[in-house]
């Protein structure tokens, strides 16, 4: 069965694992992901922070962070994963046209990396540039299999990352938006037209087991509930 992960606007991470090789990493925050919806308010937010990349490069926007995993969950390259998200440019000079990824496992406390599962990259279906001003929905992944085989250790957590990359002509002043939260009743549909402000979802196809979150105590203190 496959797990559903929706992104909190309000949930800050309690660790922060490292970042992948994204041009630009200045706006970044972290937020926690969760199979439960918590009902905080669709909310945006703004990356690239007004420059002037050149050609291709890229910026993060925000990296989502699971709650501590069950040992023995084993992804391999049977697995997929999707995503499906709104965003929008600032205007026609942005040239938004790709909305990158990646897809990790780190240690429970963030500092370990155990395995890349999705490289970052542009793995959505289109280039087409992101709407000015108005939200559409992009499919930053769409069935993108996994690349890497790895099975979790007691605590471990699975991370997105997720942002924004610029075409051949670069761009200028962007600044480019996703929406966040999980207070809609709907979820976004798997498409690229859609411009109801419905619930962005991360999936994986693997059945994930998650361990309470009193397991930061148990790893720093074996024995200890």
């Amino acid at each position: 069965m496959a797990t559903r992960f929706y992104f909190s606007s309000t949930k800050v991470s309690p660790v922060s694992p490292g970042l992948a090789a994204w041009t630009s990493a200045t706006d970044v925050d972290r937020y926690i992901m969760s199979p439960n919806k918590d009902n905080s308010a669709l909310a945006s937010k703004a990356f690239w922070g007004s420059l002037s990349p050149s050609a291709s490069q890229s910026a993060l926007a925000r990296q989502y962070v699971s709650d501590t995993m069950w040992a023995g969950i084993a992804f391999t390259a049977t697995d997929t994963f999707k995503c499906v998200i709104r965003c929008f440019e600032s205007g026609a000079n942005d040239n938004i046209n790709q909305q990158p990824t990646c897809v990790k496992v780190y240690s429970w406390d963030g500092a370990t990396l155990r395995a890349t599962l999705l490289a970052l990259l542009h793995h959505g279906p289109a280039t087409t540039e992101w709407a000015a001003a108005s939200g559409v929905s992009r499919q930053a992944l769409d069935g993108d299999a996994a690349t890497a085989a790895y099975t979790t250790v007691l605590g471990d957590r699975l991370v997105l990352e997720i942002g924004g990359q610029v075409s051949s002509a670069g761009g200028s002043g962007v600044v480019g938006t996703i929406r966040f939260g999980s207070s809609s009743t709907t979820d976004l549909l798997e498409n690229e037209t859609a411009t109801g402000d419905f619930n962005p979802w991360f999936e994986t196809s693997k059945t994930i087991a998650f361990g309470a979150r009193q397991g930061f105590i148990n790893f720093q203190n074996p024995g200890v509930l």
